[in-house]
């Protein structure tokens, strides 16, 4: 994210969703505040995965250990969770998202 895009985004509280599409990270979607970019990651979590038994699921963060806990139980929740891990994103991508970054793989066997 670019350092004007990022100045303009903190500003209006805009919080960018990503996603990943053949390897490569793509927008997905850009949302007003950072409680509504948490819950669009569950709603597209839930309409990928929702309904699959086993789900295996990892949350990630940057500096957001207790956020990333509420949103690992949010997950618990709303999926047949099979398997989950949480971990701290390395420096090398933290350095591109920053502190308070939220992250969400899944898969279902």
């Amino acid at each position: 994210i670019g350092g004007a895009r990022r100045l303009i985004g903190s500003m209006l509280a805009i919080k960018p969703v990503l996603h990943l599409v053949d390897g490569a990270i793509e927008p997905l979607a850009s949302v007003r505040t950072k409680k509504k970019a948490v819950q669009h990651m569950l709603n597209v979590v839930q309409e990928q995965m929702g309904g699959k038994k086993n789900v295996h699921v990892a949350v990630l963060h940057a500096a957001a250990a207790n956020e990333a806990a509420t949103l690992a139980d949010a997950l618990r929740g709303q999926l047949d969770v099979g398997d989950m891990v949480m971990g701290e994103l390395s420096p090398v991508i933290g350095t591109h998202v920053g502190p308070g970054t939220l992250g969400v793989a899944c898969y279902a066997l």
